[in-house]
């Protein structure tokens, strides 16, 4: 569960629109493990900031800070999109991530 939530986090259009990963996120509650989910991206030693995007997508699920915590205290020295391509964006200094404006409807 926690490598396909990253590889979906890594290609947001595997499930269609931004929105849906973000249900997903919300659907794969008490399914999977947090600090596994973190272990998983660490041992995966991607050149990009994936942390910043999982953090934001599980915030945006409604976890708590505390879950996210790990991904939080990961380096954010850039500022990162979710996906590629999108037209209309918002940013979200405390992630440094640009996202679809629709998610905030």
């Amino acid at each position: 569960m926690e490598r396909t939530l990253i590889d979906c986090t890594i290609r947001p259009h595997y499930l269609g629109t931004a929105q849906e990963l973000v249900k997903a996120f919300k659907s794969a509650r008490n399914r999977f493990d947090v600090e596994k989910l973190s272990q998983t991206l660490a041992e995966l030693n991607y050149l990009y900031p994936y942390n910043q995007s999982l953090g934001f997508l599980l915030q945006r699920a409604g976890y708590s800070p505390i879950e996210f915590a790990k991904l939080k205290n990961l380096k954010m020295q850039f500022n990162f999109y979710l996906d590629h391509g999108m037209e209309e964006t918002n940013f979200d200094p405390e992630w440094r991530l640009f996202y679809p404006k629709e998610l905030d409807l």
